[in-house]
């Protein structure tokens, strides 16, 4: 017999006793487990979320300037997943196949290769630097 059924049923018998406040305390009963059920269905509904953000998070890794998840071709928005934990799927330029864009937050991303930076040589000196 499942809640709702045992809910039934208490509420069948509630109306069927004659003292109020029997009555009255079997339907507070009832309406305590109602609300109990509810309050249960929101957290397994949480549960989920969560069990799923993990799930991302465990297979996605920060790769040339944004989130790339195993098996996925598309990239994902690194603001939105930091500041949100939303994982939003960037859109393509047209115009250049490196350059994305997140269509919740705006941020524009570029996931070409990084260049090493490297530093000029610097120009040499005519003159002592320790002299003024």
């Amino acid at each position: 017999m499942g809640f709702l059924d045992t809910a039934k049923t208490i509420k069948d018998v509630a109306q069927g006793l004659a003292s109020l406040d029997a009555k009255r305390s079997l339907l507070e009963a009832y309406d305590a487990a109602l609300a109990l059920n509810s309050k249960n269905q929101e957290l397994e509904v949480r549960v989920r979320e969560l069990e799923e953000a993990l799930r991302f998070k465990e297979k996605v890794r920060f790769d040339r300037n944004a989130l790339w998840a195993e098996e996925d071709p598309h990239p994902y928005c690194n603001s939105c997943w930091e500041v949100k934990e939303n994982a939003v799927h960037l859109t393509q330029s047209t115009s250049d196949p490196e350059y994305y864009m997140c269509p919740s937050c705006n941020k524009s991303y570029n996931t070409a290769v990084p260049r090493k930076f490297v530093l000029p040589e610097p120009a040499p000196l005519d003159r002592d630097p320790f002299q003024y």
